[in-house]
């Protein structure tokens, strides 16, 4: 990763930031997934795994389906920044949930990568999703988007919370699944799909949090030798491992500059 520092004055407002925070679990590439924290199992444990199929019989948790790829995530939560999504998985439809990943290039690879891929996270009917969020922090907003640039547009419209809190939205085409807390404090939040539904999926999900306590300001270390931290231009925090290029703000204690990657 090559990092140029563009001329570009410190900030002191990016040491005193609003309460709200966005996490956006990305799904779409999956050169991306190294930037979630999976368990019980960690992605590669989890490439080489098995696991029983509800016929009882045993295959691979990553392996070809036709022109595609499948990874498995039975008993599964996946967590960035704090905020964690569990994934449920009845007997009945143990091939769910799962990432599917689409190929773009025909035909298949002999030894495929993931710049030929897409990917998405896949449910199914009666499977349950639930949010947990960090210590200290309550969900206001969470916006699960079955849509991304070009690939094939799927669905998500049939997954209702299943608590009596907050407002959903589900758009017209069933592409976009929008819950708002309100003035509700909420730490966990349960999705279920319903018995009739087709595959549901999302290639992200954006969560929206804030302090549980209500301030509207957070302490940032003031320390040059603080942590370093990347942002994108939305203020979403990046993997400084996994930076694609473009331009970020590189943070360190209360000092803020803007980079251009390469």
């Amino acid at each position: 990763m090559k990092v140029k520092s563009l001329l570009f004055s410190s900030l002191a407002a990016l040491a005193v930031t609003a309460s709200a925070q966005e996490v956006v679990f990305d799904f779409s590439n999956p050169a991306e997934l190294g930037q979630f924290t999976f368990a019980p199992l960690t992605l590669n444990e989890l490439q080489n795994a098995t696991y029983t199929n509800a016929s009882g019989v045993e295959k691979d948790r990553c392996y070809k389906s036709s022109n595609n790829h499948v990874l498995i995530l039975e008993g599964e939560s996946v967590t960035k920044d704090g905020v964690s999504i569990s994934l449920s998985n009845p007997d009945k439809y143990k091939d769910y949930p799962r990432f599917f990943f689409g190929l773009i290039k025909t035909p298949y690879p002999a030894e495929p990568t993931a710049a030929e891929f897409y990917c998405d996270m896949r449910w199914y009917q009666t499977e349950e999703i639930k949010f947990t969020a960090p210590e200290g922090k309550k969900f206001d907003k969470i916006v699960m988007y079955a849509t991304s640039g070009d690939y094939p547009k799927r669905a998500n419209g049939d997954t209702m919370v299943t608590e009596e809190v907050g407002t959903q939205t589900i758009s017209e085409d069933k592409t976009v699944n929008t819950w708002e807390a309100g003035e509700a404090a909420v730490t966990s939040i349960t999705y279920k799909a319903s018995a009739s539904s087709p595959t549901q999926m999302a290639y992200s999900i954006n969560v929206t949090l804030s302090n549980i306590d209500g301030s509207s300001v957070t302490e940032i270390a003031t320390d040059d030798n603080a942590p370093v931290e990347y942002f994108d231009l939305t203020g979403a925090k990046r993997n400084a491992d996994t930076l694609a290029p473009g331009i970020y703000v590189k943070r360190q204690g209360a000092k803020a500059t803007k980079v251009i990657v390469k």
